[in-house]
């Protein structure tokens, strides 16, 4: 096997870890509560700022994920003797001959 193929699975096994870190994360982060009162909604810029903070950290997640799908996919193809349509063809034949059993 062509040394590149195990490189692009390891970033693909890395990349795939620092998004599920990133999405550990950020499930971490705790919300500070805000109360309303008779004049004014206190600690809302605190939640506010947690929540954005969430939403970079799950946007963080998703690129790496991303990453990792295309490091596993230019694997899958490098695997492969016959390029993408052999390799789509196999998944189909495999779905098809599992469902029908």
């Amino acid at each position: 096997m062509s040394p590149c193929i195990y490189v692009f699975s390891g970033l693909s096994v890395l990349s795939a870890l620092i998004a599920a870190g990133f999405w550990a994360w950020s499930a971490s982060i705790s919300y500070p509560e805000f109360r309303n009162s008779y004049t004014q909604m206190v600690g809302v810029d605190l939640f506010l700022k947690a929540l954005r903070k969430v939403a970079r950290l799950n946007a963080l997640a998703a690129g790496t994920a991303f990453f990792s799908a295309v490091f596993m996919a230019v694997t899958l193809y490098w695997q492969h003797p016959v390029g993408w349509e052999g390799l789509i063809s196999e998944i189909c034949k495999c779905f098809l001959s599992s469902s029908s059993t």
